[in-house]
């Protein structure tokens, strides 16, 4: 009969087969396997594409209040929960709190890249469905795009490089791929 049980390295539940076997003794053995699941292994440094979105900051995760116009952002909690380090029991001592990120938005109209900004990350995203999605202050946002787009793709790396850290985590926890974003019919 499968076990649930808590994996050690994510906190994240998981289930676990139970095979039986008859030997040639007629002897039953059992053997647990690991995590149903297979893991996506991925490189945190380079660069990165996902949704742009943007948020009323206040109390975040790692612990800090931040307001509309600071600098900062919550990555999708994709990224914040597996992040090397992080433990599910305080966030406010993930390893990714304070890290810095440069995101850049390429309007599609007209093929020219915005500004890039620099923001701290401060936050987990908790709706945020892609692992390389970024929720933004409004005043970072605006730097971006224009507000009333709401949700835009945008590309982004770490300021300081990780150093050849990967992020490991279950291919079932959500989508690894950008998603795309469909043109809205009442824009020209």
């Amino acid at each position: 009969m499968p076990t649930t049980s808590i994996d050690p390295n994510t906190g994240q539940p998981y289930t676990t087969p139970v095979t039986s076997e008859t030997s040639g003794s007629g002897t039953s053995t059992s053997t647990a396997g690991s995590p149903t699941s297979t893991v996506a292994v991925e490189p945190l440094d380079g660069e990165h594409a996902g949704d742009g979105t943007f948020y009323t900051p206040g109390l975040g995760a790692c612990g800090h209040n931040s307001t509309e116009a600071d600098p900062i952002a919550a990555v999708s909690y994709l990224l914040f929960d597996y992040f090397p380090g992080s433990t599910t029991t305080n966030p406010n001592i993930n390893p990714i709190c304070g890290k810095k990120l440069v995101a850049h938005y390429t309007d599609p109209q007209t093929q020219q890249q915005t500004t890039s900004q620099e923001v701290t990350i401060v936050d987990r995203c908790a709706g945020c469905e892609i692992r390389w999605s970024v929720d933004f202050s409004p005043s970072v946002f605006s730097t971006l795009a224009s507000k009333t787009l709401g949700r835009i793709n945008i590309t982004w790396s770490f300021v300081d490089q990780v150093g050849g850290e990967t992020l490991a985590m279950p291919n079932t926890a959500g989508p690894a791929a950008k998603r795309e974003i469909p043109r809205d019919p009442w824009r020209s």
